[in-house]
């Protein structure tokens, strides 16, 4: 895809545009709307037309386009006249778009671009970008690219900063549900309780899963007006795409400012984290930290009505996506917390969580608590949709604890709420074969929402065994837990630790132990399985080991350290933080 920047006010040669970053998700899904955000800089003095040239694969819809300056917002309109003078590569189509209306400017200005498209098929497809203006005079209107060349063939296009790649997929469903709301006054209503007081007197954190192409829209909000009216809270999504928290005493607004761009169809992360301590709130995108936002003691101790999700209780600004997993916790969460359980389907018994909401059985209008708790029924208004889930939540078990001791391994995992549970099966296989069913537990019927089970097994000596558990449901859906390796260490020539710290927010030690000589592999893999980095690729002697595994300059989250030498392999979970 071709894209050039819009530009304001261009009536003098040279009078062109630069680039600084293009923001675009790396996956999609096929047949979902997604942005892209271009951060450029505008060149005044003068009047001309914004107008933006894209190079789109043939399997890719314009949706629209539009751009954000300082103090102007402006939708940007299809010109084929003007996408007829470019060549499109094989395989791609040009598009093009401008402002219409003209006016001047006396000052350079920064801008964020706009252009959502809908793919049709799958592949992983180059965007391209470059930038360019049109001029007015008296007799026409003549384009102008950054490129003194005047570059008209894109096959030609080759500007490393310019170019990003996305790879487009097809949907994937984690067999939950969220809430969709179009942006036509639907909103869900929170219950009048103590959790959503947001008093500021006690610690409290929120926490939601947020897919939107929309910008400019509350998420969750407790402003009575869209003036300078007091309220506690209120987390959203500016006019540049980029998530916020903010809050007032009635005198001056606090406001978070990111330009971290979310509002680009995928699935983002969002946390706000309340300190009574410090009256400070931190801000998390996707579990990595944006901003914290101080709040002075005036702001404690307002009233207002319960929270609104997709509205302001103005109901005057409306949000249009999809929200999923919502959480209201009685505590401040670390962000080793949120790291941890932002991609896991909370069970709605976890230590220090309020309410959650998981949209799985909506009825009538009415939203329960997964927790259980009495009185927490949120109530939704003008029918937004609970829809198939695609965000990337893991619905795993609780726990799956396999140990060892004197020979018998013993196996013991929790449950709760099974009423849509039909049994769980504990599955087994040695080092080369395949799984099979071990034992069979049908689901408890007894309405208990807390449940423990144990199995037992007789370990063969000088064999590694593997066990996990499979959980299958009422609608025939199935569940795994990770798999558990025994007698590894008793087999295998070779021990592989827990990594110190963990989580960790640069570099981490990976201790590792070998009985005899023999050639190591150590690497690191990412949640896609993915190769990271090669730590050890040589042959070691007896003894203990160090691997140091630097992620400086990796995104936080979960990745995998695996272990390999000729007797077989083992593999760790390590965290990185920011």
């Amino acid at each position: 895809m071709l894209c050039a920047l819009p530009l304001f006010a261009l009536a003098a040669a040279g009078c062109l545009t630069k680039i600084n970053s293009i923001s675009a998700p790396a996956g999609v899904a096929v047949d979902e709307s997604f942005t892209v955000a271009i951060d450029g800089v505008i060149s005044g003095e003068g009047q001309g037309v914004a107008g933006i040239v894209l190079q789109v694969p043939e399997s890719f819809e314009f949706v629209g386009a539009s751009c954000v300056a300082t103090s102007a917002r402006r939708r940007l309109r299809y010109n084929e006249e003007l996408a007829s003078r470019f060549t499109a590569e094989a395989g791609h189509t040009v598009i093009a778009v401008v402002d219409t209306i003209r006016f001047s400017r006396e000052k350079s200005d920064n801008v964020r671009v706009f252009i959502t498209l809908r793919p049709t098929e799958t592949g992983t497809f180059t965007l391209k970008c470059t930038s360019g203006g049109m001029e007015l005079t008296e007799e026409e209107g003549r384009w102008r690219t950054h490129d003194p060349a005047g570059l008209r063939d894109f096959a030609s296009f080759d500007t490393p900063n310019n170019l990003v790649t996305v790879t487009v997929t097809d949907q994937e469903r984690n067999g939950t549900a969220a809430l969709s709301f179009s942006g036509a006054r639907e909103y869900l209503a929170l219950p009048d309780s103590g959790v959503f007081a947001f008093t500021m007197r006690a610690d409290f954190s929120v926490e939601c899963w947020v897919s939107t192409t929309v910008r400019d829209v509350p998420i969750l909000s407790t402003r009575q007006d869209d003036f300078l009216g007091a309220f506690p809270l209120e987390i959203g999504i500016d006019d540049r795409g980029a998530a916020f928290v903010q809050a007032s005493d009635g005198d001056s607004l606090y406001r978070t400012h990111s330009s971290v761009f979310i509002a680009d169809g995928r699935w983002h992360h969002l946390a706000a984290v309340y300190a009574s301590a410090t009256r400070s709130i931190e801000l998390y995108a996707d579990a990595r930290f944006i901003e914290t936002l101080f709040l002075p003691e005036s702001i404690r101790d307002l009233r207002h009505a319960p929270p609104l999700i997709g509205a302001r209780p103005t109901k005057r600004r409306f949000f249009a996506g999809t929200i999923d997993e919502l959480r209201f916790w009685s505590a401040v969460r670390s962000q080793e917390e949120i790291i941890f359980y932002k991609q896991t389907a909370l069970s709605g018994f976890e230590k220090n969580l309020a309410a959650l909401y998981t949209f799985e059985n909506g009825q009538n209008g009415r939203i329960p608590n997964a927790t259980g708790a009495e009185g927490f029924e949120a109530v939704a208004f003008n029918k937004p949709k609970i829809i198939a889930s695609t965000a990337p939540l893991r619905v795993e078990l609780l726990s799956f604890g396999v140990t060892m001791e004197g020979g018998t391994v013993d196996m013991a995992w929790e449950s709760y709420d099974e009423s849509k549970v039909r049994h769980f099966q504990v599955e087994k296989r040695t080092e080369e074969g395949k799984y099979a069913v071990f034992a069979t537990f049908e689901a408890g019927q007894d309405g208990q929402n807390h449940r423990v089970y144990h199995a037992t097994d007789e370990w063969s000596e000088k064999t590694i065994v593997y066990y996990r558990l499979r959980k299958v449901n009422a609608d025939g859906s199935i569940v795994f837990s990770d798999e558990v390796p025994i007698g590894a260490e008793q087999v295998m020539n070779f021990s592989l630790g827990e990594n110190q710290p963990n989580p960790f927010g640069s570099v981490t030690e990976i201790p590792y132990t070998l009985s005899e000589p023999t050639h190591v592999s150590i690497r690191v893999y990412d949640l896609m399985g993915r190769e990271v980095e090669e730590l050890v690729s040589e042959r070691q002697g007896t003894g203990s080991y160090k691997a140091l595994f630097d992620g400086s300059e990796l995104p936080a989250g979960l990745y995998f350290v695996k272990m390999r030498t000729a007797a077989g392999s083992q593999t760790k979970k390590i965290f990185l933080s920011r």
